[in-house]
């Protein structure tokens, strides 16, 4: 798992193709407008779109694990505060069920992963080797965030 500052994602183009477009549309924008919008969104010149999402505020107990096997996911917080729970995949065992067509793999394992605050204006690159529980509950958890999917 990476964070960083939105302003430095374009240090991992050899990790994110296009990530310096990626950059210029973040530079372009302010983070509260992109909040406020309700549509998807493009990254031109990219095959980047996203949609604003609210950041939940659930249990760790409740939610579960995931992983992807050929997707990286970006998680930018573009208003407010999200958790997350990470660990190295390799350390769940029991997997619910993989879905193919959104690359995800759940599983039911009960452990406690280190516990990470993306605040806005930072990102989290969640790779193939990490597991993790997004929009864990913690103080003051909750707002608005954009998910961009990009082949590993």
């Amino acid at each position: 798992m990476i964070i960083d500052k939105i302003e430095n994602i374009d240090r991992y183009e050899k990790l994110i193709k296009n990530s310096g477009k990626i950059d210029a549309f973040f530079k372009n924008k302010s983070l509260d407008s992109i909040a406020q919008i309700k549509e998807k969104f493009s990254i031109e010149g990219t095959e980047y779109s996203f949609s604003p999402i609210e950041i939940g505020n659930g249990a760790p107990e409740e939610k579960k694990w995931e992983i992807h096997h050929r997707h990286i996911d970006i998680h930018i917080v573009l208003k407010g505060k999200e958790y997350f729970e990470w660990l190295p995949a390799e350390s769940l065992k029991n997997s619910l069920e993989y879905k193919a067509e959104k690359d995800v793999e759940f599983f039911s394992d009960i452990i406690k992963g280190s516990t990470v605050t993306i605040e806005p204006g930072y990102f989290c690159i969640c790779l193939p080797q990490d597991a993790h529980k997004p929009s864990v509950s913690g103080e003051g958890a909750g707002g608005i965030k954009a998910v961009i999917k990009t082949d590993a």
